[in-house]
C-alpha cells in the first residue's frame, strides 16, 4: 500500500491540497497527518486537525509522497528543528515532495532548495528572499525540479495532475 503524508503546520491552508487529498484518498492510499508535536493543529481556515503522530516519531522512509501546504507561517514554524530534521530525512529518500505557496519556505529553511527551481506567489519570493536566495524562482503556476513539485496556488487541479503524473497515481 502506498503512503502519503500531509504536514499540518499551524496556520496551514487546505485549499491547494483539497484536490490532491481527495484523489489520494479515492485511490486507497494511506494518508498520515503529522504535526510538529503530535497535538491538534488549527488551520488558516480555523479547522482543528488531529495529527496521527508528531514529526519526531515518524519514519519518512515508508512514505511515497510528502505534502507541505502553504499557509501563514511564523518563523517559529518554518525554523522548527523538528520540521527540518524530518524534511531532510524524507528528502534523503528522493521521493516526491509537493509544496504549495509558503510550503516552499519550509523547504528553503531546511536548506533543501539550493539550486532547485520553485514556484510560489511573487509575495513569497519577496517576503522570504533571505530564505529562498539559493533557489531559482519561476514565475509560473507549477514547477517540477529535482524531487519537488511546487505550486503558486493559482491552479490546484493542475498541481494535483502534475503530482499524479510523477507518482503514477491512476486517477
Amino acid at each position: 500500500m502506498r503512503k502519503a503524508a500531509f504536514v499540518a503546520l499551524p496556520g496551514c491552508l487546505l485549499g491547494d491540497l483539497s484536490a490532491l487529498l481527495r484523489q489520494i484518498q479515492h485511490q486507497g492510499w494511506r494518508l498520515r497527518v503529522f504535526s510538529l508535536d503530535g497535538k491538534p493543529t488549527t488551520t488558516g481556515e480555523g479547522l482543528h486537525l488531529l495529527a496521527d503522530a508528531p514529526l519526531e516519531n515518524t519514519m519518512p522512509a515508508d512514505l511515497h509522497l510528502l505534502m507541505i501546504p502553504g499557509g501563514h507561517y511564523t518563523p517559529d514554524v518554518y525554523q522548527d528543528i523538528r520540521l527540518h530534521r524530518f524534511l531532510r530525512q524524507y528528502d534523503g529518500q528522493r521521493r516526491w515532495i509537493a509544496a504549495s505557496c509558503e510550503g516552499v519556505v519550509c523547504l528553503g529553511a531546511a536548506q533543501l532548495l539550493g539550486g532547485v527551481a520553485f514556484s510560489a506567489p511573487a509575495s513569497v519570493r519577496t517576503n522570504y528572499e533571505h530564505i529562498l536566495r539559493h533557489a531559482v524562482y519561476r514565475p509560473q503556476p507549477i514547477t517540477i525540479d529535482a524531487n519537488i513539485i511546487s505550486s503558486d496556488g493559482t491552479n490546484p487541479v493542475a498541481w494535483m495532475k502534475a503530482v499524479k503524473d510523477r507518482i503514477d497515481l491512476e486517477f
